[in-house]
């Protein structure tokens, strides 16, 4: 297979897209962090301009990339990971997590994944609190449409004095 522009292209990279204030211009940008959040971006007043010129800057790049012979990112989405891990604790923590997956009537396996799965979530929350304070945060992530599955977003927002807000949005 011959990895130029067009397949870059078409792969299926993440997006994130961002509201921006009015104080800071108003309108929307998109970003591709697996590109690299500062190098691929694209702003504009509306979603369909901020698209365009993702993806413009985007082949650009990728075009320069390639050019230079630079290595290009695949997206996260096409690489295969087995799910499997090895991990060494203390035996102290390793007790603790064992008397904490009985105590919630679960392996100590699928204790351990819910646990990582709940920090890595929360982190992304409290840096976005912490960065964004006192005002609103809102971050809405992407994946573009391939043959095997439409484009989704999942968004999640915390607004000020307000509650945190959780939204799945196919």
């Amino acid at each position: 297979m011959v990895k130029d522009i067009e397949y870059y292209m078409s792969l299926p990279y993440k997006i994130e897209t961002e509201k921006l204030r009015p104080a800071d211009g108003g309108g929307f940008r998109m970003f591709m962090p697996e590109l690299g959040s500062f190098v691929v971006q694209g702003d504009g007043e509306t979603l369909d301009d901020a698209w365009a010129m993702l993806k413009e800057v985007q082949k650009e790049i990728i075009g320069l990339w390639l050019a230079r012979g630079q290595e290009v990112p695949e997206p996260d989405s096409i690489k295969r990971y087995s799910g499997k891990i090895a991990l060494r604790i203390s035996p102290d923590l390793h007790k603790k997590l064992v008397s904490q997956a009985k105590q919630n009537n679960t392996s100590l396996n699928h204790y351990i994944s819910q646990a990582l799965e709940a920090y890595t979530s929360v982190e992304w929350l409290v840096k976005c609190f912490n960065e964004q304070a006192p005002y609103s945060c809102s971050m809405q992530k992407y994946t573009t449409p391939n043959k095997k599955s439409p484009v989704m977003r999942q968004e999640i927002s915390v607004e000020e004095k307000g509650p945190i807000q959780w939204q799945n949005v196919a």
